[in-house]
């Protein structure tokens, strides 16, 4: 009922002493222009190093086609090897997720029930 996911914001909440970074696999950004707030890879995967007050912002689509997704989003959290991580998301959908529900309209077993 609310769309493919567009977008993820994500916030870190906490310094971590070590390790806890966002690693996408597959992001091959071209030169090192996120700087020393990274750490590149060896095969096109990139980690985000976590840092109070960071946000990182990535698309979970491809420009051309909203419903396709791209493949270059997938990521994941590394272990925290030493402190503690905090954290915050928001996804931004192509439709509004409370509204699809205060209307009835979500999908119950295969079968769509309520709506307007």
């Amino acid at each position: 009922p609310q769309g493919v996911r567009l977008l993820t914001v994500f916030l870190y909440l906490s310094d971590v002493e070590e390790g806890g970074g966002t690693r996408f696999n597959e992001l091959n950004t071209v030169g090192d222009n996120i700087g020393d707030e990274s750490i590149p890879g060896t095969g096109g995967e990139r980690t985000i190093l976590p840092k109070m007050g960071r946000a990182v912002i990535w698309p979970s689509v491809v420009d051309s086609d909203p419903n396709l997704p791209d493949r270059r989003a997938r990521h994941g959290a590394e272990t925290v090897v030493k402190g503690v991580k905090y954290g915050a998301n928001a996804w931004i959908h192509q439709r509004s997720y409370k509204e699809s529900f205060l209307r009835a309209c979500h999908d119950d077993g295969g079968v769509v029930i309520g709506g307007i």
